[in-house]
């Protein structure tokens, strides 16, 4: 009997995977120079040219994962239809054996046939636009992993568009930072995580900023899922698990969003909260949502202090 036969559940936990070591990869690439220099301040114009030229290692690292990213994306999808299907166009001989055959030591389809695949077999189609960003990553994928390099330099800027195009395709329904979330808390990092000191919400409040303000407004929407000119307010839960008002960083983890006029929802966490509409008495606050009911009652959603 066959064994170990994948699962679409799986196969898309592994895509994710992927896809977040290639992108928070990334972002740490923009935030570093941000830190250091600030991305925007024309006066350092030339040293972030030469820091780009730097990072052409680790940018071809990043084309490497989102290239397996996209590939495991769509055999889940096609595998939720049936695992079997992977095995297309290859007709395996079968000997005689008492010992079970391994799914993954068969040959499944080919990376260059799975969007078309993917188009004849599953409900949920590819775009053509997807099928040629596809084939240029995964030729671009082959060079680096056949000749040690993809042959030319890669603008990060352009990486990040990239993938942010394929997220919004392959997981169209997803919610990005919550994705993004759990994978920073899947790490070997993670296992110093103590939730005081260290968290998962504090990596992700020190690129946040950063992350942000690279967003144009509309791959913001498209992967966030608001307008980036809606305001957005801080989530006292993910404050709290993540030990960042120990920190006093509460104010910079401003990841929700009103939904209603008496309903916050979080982005990160993905958690809702009934709220009050009035004005925030902390001198120098403008906000005018607050927290109510337990385990926060009256916090401000804008500066974070207590009513």
């Amino acid at each position: 009997m066959i064994s170990n036969v994948p699962s679409s559940q799986d196969l898309n936990n592994s895509a994710l995977t992927a896809f977040f070591a290639a992108w928070h990869q990334l972002i740490q690439l923009f935030d570093d120079f941000n830190q250091s220099f600030g991305l925007e301040d024309p006066n350092f114009s030339e040293e972030l040219e030469e820091y780009y030229e730097h990072c052409q290692a680790e940018l071809e690292t990043i084309y490497s994962l989102a290239a397996q990213a996209s590939e495991l994306a769509l055999k889940a999808r096609i595998c939720e239809v049936s695992p079997y299907l992977l095995l297309l166009g290859h007709g395996a001989s079968f000997g005689e054996t008492d010992l079970d055959i391994d799914f993954s030591d068969l040959r499944t389809i080919d990376a260059v046939d799975l969007p078309n695949a993917v188009n004849a077999i599953c409900t949920s189609k590819v775009s053509d636009r997807f099928k040629q960003r596809f084939s240029e990553i995964r030729k671009l994928r082959n060079k680096i992993a056949h000749f040690g390099g993809a042959g030319k330099d890669s603008a990060p800027r352009d990486v990040m568009s990239l993938l942010v195009a394929q997220y919004a395709e392959l997981w169209p329904d997803a919610r990005f930072l919550n994705n993004w979330i759990n994978y920073i808390g899947s790490r070997r990092y993670s296992f110093f995580h103590d939730g005081k000191w260290v968290s998962a919400e504090l990596e992700f409040a020190e690129i946040q900023k950063t992350f942000f303000s690279l967003l144009s407004k509309g791959e913001f929407k498209k992967i966030v899922g608001f307008p980036k000119s809606q305001r957005r307010y801080i989530c006292h839960k993910c404050v709290f698990e993540g030990g960042l008002d120990r920190h006093d960083l509460a104010a910079t983890l401003d990841t929700a969003f009103l939904v209603s006029d008496t309903t916050l929802q979080c982005q990160l966490c993905t958690k809702s909260s009934d709220v009050m509409r009035k004005d925030c008495n902390e001198e120098g606050c403008k906000g005018n949502v607050i927290s109510i009911g337990d385990p926060y009652p009256e916090r401000c959603h804008t500066c974070g202090w207590d009513q």
